[in-house]
């Protein structure tokens, strides 16, 4: 049954018919009580909806299967206290492991919980937990190169459509931003980082913001994938032209973005790697408990389309800070 000893043919022929005949399934229970293991990954993503996790599920769904494992899957919808009831259902249902993409004000409680209950845990996305596995991406280095990408062309008043600094990654993309103007020995002025929230309607208006105002912004950069389709609808309601009007680019791809026209200038969030990554440390941890705790950062590809404006001309470059 568990394909751990070798039998003949004629033996293994019999005891499948034995199982068919008896309609005979495992126990899971049971088994668990005895390996201590229940062979069952728990996985908390904060939004569900969202293109980058839709595909970071799929990854990691990917990963437990090939390594004989079932995934539990719980979305927390950005709210703090969901987060913590999944957290210990997941925790009820004695999971294995538990891999997490944390909400925005995550209570550092969560954690506790999985400490208690000898849980391992593999943070994603939002990884600012140095003392647990994390796998994620160096967004203050992404979002530079691609602000530095737009001052290479020329552009000077250039807006950031930040989102909600309560989350991690978009904090951290706002840093890059800040820090690409200054080593340009631009003048930073808050009110080009519009910081409102982080969902379609959200980027709607923020640009919305920055179109009314006198000295428009020439470039614009939206910090994540709804946050660019909401600013694109702006642009298309006020009849504006991009890149000829005003040039764009989007920290994050969207769904069928391909399509686009024009193509859309963007950062490729590597979630394969992560999710392999993710799996990976989480298999290391259950292996060896004691090991010491590790901090991944992913990087990916830009896809240099036509949103930015300067027809493939001038070349876009992401200089990471950190050499893993």
């Amino acid at each position: 049954m568990n394909g751990t000893k070798r039998v003949s043919d004629d033996t293994r022929e019999r005891v499948e018919r034995a199982i068919l005949e008896s309609q005979f399934t495992p126990h899971q229970v049971a088994r668990s009580l005895r390996s201590g293991r229940t062979n069952s990954i728990g996985l908390v993503v904060s939004d569900t909806g969202q293109f980058i996790f839709g595909q970071m599920i799929s990854e990691i769904e990917r990963g437990t299967r090939k390594a004989g494992q079932t995934l539990l899957l719980a979305n927390s919808g950005e709210d703090p206290e969901q987060e913590k009831r999944v957290i210990r259902a997941l925790l009820d249902n004695h999971v294995d492991g538990i891999i997490i993409a944390p909400v925005a004000d995550s209570d550092p409680e969560i954690f506790t919980y999985c400490t208690k209950a000898n849980c391992p845990v593999v943070v994603i996305d939002r990884i600012s937990q140095p003392g647990l596995d994390q796998v994620g991406i160096d967004n203050r280095s992404i979002m530079r190169g691609l602000t530095q990408h737009l001052i290479d062309i020329g552009h000077t008043n250039i807006a950031l459509i930040a989102g909600d600094a309560s989350v991690w990654t978009l904090r951290e993309r706002a840093i890059g931003f800040r820090e690409a103007l200054e080593r340009a020995g631009l003048p930073f002025d808050e009110s080009s980082l519009v910081s409102t929230g982080r969902g379609l309607v959200d980027g709607e208006q923020e640009i919305e913001d920055l179109l009314d105002r006198t000295n428009r912004p020439t470039a614009v950069i939206a910090a994540s994938g709804l946050l660019t389709l909401g600013a694109l609808h702006a642009l298309r309601k006020r009849a504006l032209r991009v890149p000829d009007d005003i040039a764009f680019i989007s920290f994050d791809g969207v769904t069928n973005s391909e399509f686009f026209n024009p193509t859309l200038t963007s950062f490729i969030h590597p979630v394969e790697a992560i999710g392999n990554e993710a799996m990976s440390l989480m298999h290391r941890r259950l292996a060896d408990p004691g090991a010491t705790p590790k901090t991944i950062r992913v990087r990916g590809d830009v896809f240099h389309g036509a949103s930015c404006g300067c027809g493939g001309k001038v070349p876009l470059v992401v200089e990471y800070d950190d050499p893993t």
